[in-house]
């Protein structure tokens, strides 16, 4: 990535979950191939690029088009939840079993 504001991305991003941040960084990515498609089909002699470049522009017009997936409530309800969880020292050992 060139010219993306990593610090200013993560305020602006704030309450946004994993999957939100994981789709935007894949749709910037998208964004790229498709930028770097058209530059060939408009110059086939063009060399190409050895890495693709996702330019802070293309970020950011990534960053405009995601939306929030979790809903604040939600997410309050959840850290309650797993404090309270958290606080009465569960023994997760036999639900790891099970699961493995």
């Amino acid at each position: 990535m060139e010219e993306v504001d990593l610090e200013k991305l993560a305020e602006e991003s704030e309450g946004f979950s994993g999957a939100d941040i994981s789709a935007m960084v894949k749709n910037a990515q998208i964004k790229a191939v498709h930028h770097l498609m058209e530059e060939t089909k408009a110059d086939p002699n063009k060399p190409k690029p050895k890495d693709l470049v996702v330019s802070g522009e293309l970020f950011n017009e990534a960053f405009q088009e995601i939306r929030k997936s979790a809903d604040p409530k939600n997410a309050q309800k959840a850290l309650k939840t797993y404090s309270n969880f958290v606080d009465k020292g569960a023994d997760m050992t036999q639900q790891k079993q099970t699961l493995y």
